[in-house]
């Protein structure tokens, strides 16, 4: 298992448990869109949204999966586009006790932009996410959260995604 995912398990409060220990879950491995909530900052009026796109793949350790995501974070100021990122993460995941716990690491931050204009941001922190899949394995909701905040997140499987 991962620092990271070790991390995010010990801050969630959560134990891990043998694999016969832990209750049946659907196959979350495949694709899926995600989007959070809407986040307030300090800097921006209208808040930010994060969107993207997530496959999830399974590892030769039961449990444990192997995952990689594409980002996008709008922040808007007055209506206006005020700051965007769309950055690119690894992550692994490990699913316990009907949860599952996703911890990233920031590969390529692919294209910034500051009120509509290509800029060179920085400060961009890996995102991390706490999930409850759905019985049907079509959606999973839970939080977003990094070392700034914590915010709803929902992930769902499109048709067009299931392959």
């Amino acid at each position: 298992m991962s620092r990271r995912v070790a991390f995010a398990l010990v801050v969630l409060g959560m134990s891990v448990l043998p694999a016969d220990a832990q209750t049946a879950a659907p196959d979350i491995t495949g694709r899926w869109r995600f989007e959070t909530g809407k986040f307030d900052t300090f800097e921006y009026s209208d808040g930010c949204l994060m969107s993207g796109e997530m496959t999830i793949r399974s590892t030769p350790t039961a449990n444990y999966y192997a995952c990689s995501f594409t980002i996008e974070t709008m922040c808007k100021q007055n209506g206006r586009e005020a700051e965007y990122y769309r950055v690119r993460q690894t992550c692994s995941a490990a699913k316990t006790l009907g949860k599952l716990a996703i911890s990233s690491k920031i590969e390529k931050i692919e294209e910034t932009r500051l009120n509509g204009q290509p800029a060179s941001l920085t400060g961009y922190t890996a995102d991390m996410f706490y999930l409850s899949p759905s019985p049907n394995g079509i959606e999973m909701t839970g939080q977003q959260f990094d070392v700034v905040r914590r915010t709803p997140a929902r992930f769902w499987r499109d048709r067009e995604l299931v392959s």
